[in-house]
């Protein structure tokens, strides 16, 4: 299965661990400056892994499993974001082997926009229906790569004019692209 189906194999966050998620997200931002990581940095990276959660709706252990670190690094959201989904996942893996070996508490947060969550019922709202891309009228190219693909009408197709030929993109609603056919039966 492709990236989407081992996404969706990962275990979503029940209601009990998304009530506890700005206390995670909080201890994240503290262990990471306790371990020398700048203010902004911490505060970017907590930040980040919220709105990996706001999209995924993945449990805390699915989150900091290498598994998930590798579908969020394919992902076009992080590609845009330079990486830095990746990279807040990547540190949120680590924090969590720290605080798993040393049986630490989880701190309260201290009620900070960066840790609440969006409300719940909306975010699921919003991906249950999440309208299809807006994109100007596909040009001849775009519909045959879209059909070779056979993509859904919700995926954008992104076309990349380049000196050496069209750089063409599908792109899943989860934010992953794939190039080829083999890529999305993967």
């Amino acid at each position: 299965s492709g990236p989407a189906g081992r996404m969706d194999a990962l275990p979503d966050a029940t209601p009990e661990e998304e009530a506890e998620l700005p206390n995670w997200f909080y201890t994240f931002h503290m262990w990471m400056v306790a371990e020398g990581r700048k203010e902004q940095t911490a505060k970017s990276y907590a930040s980040t892994l919220r709105v990996c959660y706001e999209d995924d709706g993945k449990s805390i252990k699915a989150m900091s499993s290498w598994e998930y670190h590798a579908i969020t690094k394919a992902s076009m959201k992080n590609k845009i974001g330079n990486g830095s989904r990746a990279a807040s996942v990547k540190a949120f893996i680590e924090f969590m082997a720290d605080h798993t070996a040393k049986g630490s508490e989880l701190q309260a947060h201290d009620g900070s926009r960066i840790y609440i969550l969006k409300n719940a019922e909306e975010r699921r709202e919003a991906r249950r229906n999440k309208p299809p891309a807006e994109q100007e009228e596909d040009s001849e190219l775009v519909l045959l790569f879209r059909a070779e693909l056979g993509v859904p009408a919700d995926w954008r197709v992104h076309n990349k004019g380049r000196k050496s030929g069209d750089l063409l993109r599908a792109v899943s609603p989860g934010g992953t692209a794939y190039k080829n056919r083999q890529e999305v039966d993967e």
